[in-house]
């Protein structure tokens, strides 16, 4: 997957520090945060971890977003809930009333787990 752009990692940095993003800005290879014109503190060097868990957060966010957006824009129709957790009661009755499937499904009551 394509790494995320410097300012979309700025931006999650930004949020994991509860700072608005406009503060932040890098410089060689440090994110500084500004107080007015004054610089005010580092947040991290790039390519730190807590940069590349930025990075990550970045990657899972867009891959996420992606797939949220695929989900809209399948053309079949949706099933409603009440449908879906109809079926799969009926799967669930059907495999415990399996040979043995009851047996193994107590076996956690008894040994309080």
């Amino acid at each position: 997957m394509k790494q995320p752009s410097e300012m979309d990692v700025l931006k999650q940095l930004a949020f994991d520090q509860g700072i608005d993003s406009g503060r932040l800005f890098v410089s060689g290879d440090v994110v500084y945060v500004m107080t007015g014109e004054d610089v005010t503190g580092t947040v991290c060097a790039v390519g730190t971890p807590f940069w590349c868990s930025a990075v990550a957060v970045c990657i899972e966010n867009k891959r996420l977003a992606g797939e949220i957006q695929d989900a809209i824009n399948d053309p079949r129709p949706s099933v409603p809930h009440d449908e879906v957790m109809t079926r799969m009661d009926g799967q669930i009755a059907d495999a415990l009333a399996m040979p043995g499937v009851a047996d193994i499904s107590n076996e956690d009551e008894t040994r309080g787990d």
